[in-house]
């Protein structure tokens, strides 16, 4: 396989968000929402994902609601990876350009970031290499 670029012209931006024990002490950057895919990585564990996902809100507002909803469906990190609530956690997202399918954007990136091969959406697949290329240690 040729070696993938870390470049895709719809990867508009990046951000990242640092949690220490479960809260943001630092989000800093952009505060629009658009179409965000994003992943939890522990510092030191190189791109092995603590969780992948996709939002339409803000990626500091949504990494919020990660961390402090109450409802198991909102709150999927807090419920679902309460290991991702000690320590520190790096959220690094995506914004994507406007009509990109964020969803398959990130079934992509979680199957490429955990070792397996990537199906769906030949143009959702290349975006998410391409961000699995910005995440290398």
């Amino acid at each position: 396989m040729a070696p993938v670029s870390p470049q895709h012209p719809a990867i508009l931006r990046e951000h990242a968000i640092l949690v220490r024990d479960g809260r943001i002490v630092h989000e800093g950057g952009p505060r629009e929402p658009g179409a965000w895919t994003y992943a939890w990585l522990r510092p030191g564990l190189g791109r092995t994902p603590l969780y992948i996902g996709a939002t339409g809100l803000a990626l500091g507002e949504r990494v919020q609601l990660h961390l402090e909803s109450a409802e198991p469906h909102v709150g999927r990190v807090r419920h679902e990876h309460p290991e991702a609530l000690a320590g520190e956690v790096i959220v690094r997202g995506f914004l994507l350009a406007p009509g990109t399918d964020r969803k398959a954007v990130a079934r992509a990136l979680e199957a490429i970031l955990r070792g397996k091969e990537p199906s769906g959406d030949p143009i959702a697949v290349a975006i998410a290499h391409a961000a699995a290329v910005r995440l290398a240690p």
